[in-house]
């Protein structure tokens, strides 16, 4: 297997940065690693003028990251990865998972089983993932305690050396990814209690939001301060698998 490491589509998410640098020290033709947007990590931000993970297929090269999202493409078209593994953090609690793209190949399902993220959220905007249909963006909380370089070099390193056809049956709960919960009174409404990532919002939450009654809603990037102060979560639905 043939293996591309990508760490740092936002600059301030230093797992995927660290994870990156030291792949590259490795100097292993099949385990190969790129820094996303090189700009934003030296100076430590999350973008410098349009978020990477937004931009990836968009037709227009106004700003650095819309060009940078041509350069990356450009450079797994050349190559023939059988897999990308896309790195970020985020400081919301417990928010652990992996997100394919719509049309992503299923064996992302049984690599995300390899690599114990049980929960998979299947996104259809602009990201990374919906422009590679062998892509996965791992998603770890900075709590967490798989926030750890040396775990995920391990394995990747392992992942290395299995074949497509031992990758373990799929596991996992998939997702859509939804909207955003911006309300002013929500403070008053969750009198000092706080939604937690993935965990079915109830059904006195789904009145307040006028939500579907008959859909399951689960919170995802609980209070994560890269979305601006008035942003307190991503809501998405969980998808019946058979």
């Amino acid at each position: 297997m043939k293996i591309l490491i990508i760490g740092g589509i936002h600059g301030n998410e230093q797992l995927g940065i660290d994870l990156a640098n030291k792949i590259q020290s490795l100097n292993n033709p099949n385990l190969q690693s790129i820094l996303g947007n090189p700009r934003a990590i030296e100076k430590n931000v999350r973008f410098l003028e349009k978020d990477l993970n937004r931009v990836f297929g968009s037709r227009s090269l106004n700003c650095y990251e819309e060009v940078r999202a041509n350069e990356i493409l450009d450079f797994v078209s050349q190559n023939n990865f059988d897999l990308i593994l896309d790195f970020h953090n985020t400081k919301s609690l417990d928010n652990d998972c992996t997100f394919v793209g719509s049309k992503c190949n299923d064996k992302l399902f049984q690599i995300s089983t390899f690599l114990d993220l049980s929960r998979v959220i299947i996104a259809d905007y602009k990201c990374i993932n919906e422009c590679m249909s062998n892509c996965i963006s791992v998603e770890i909380s900075e709590n967490s305690t798989l926030n750890n370089v040396g775990y995920w070099l391990d394995k990747c390193l392992e992942l290395l050396n299995t074949k497509i056809e031992e990758l373990p049956i799929s596991r996992v709960e998939k997702y859509k990814f939804g909207d955003k919960v911006i309300t002013k009174n929500l403070a008053t409404f969750l009198q000092g209690k706080t939604l937690i990532s993935f965990e079915a919002i109830s059904e006195t939450e789904k009145k307040y939001f006028d939500f579907d009654a008959y859909q399951n809603y689960y919170p995802v990037f609980v209070e994560e301060p890269a979305y601006g102060q008035d942003f307190y979560c991503r809501l998405v639905t969980k998808l019946i698998t058979k």
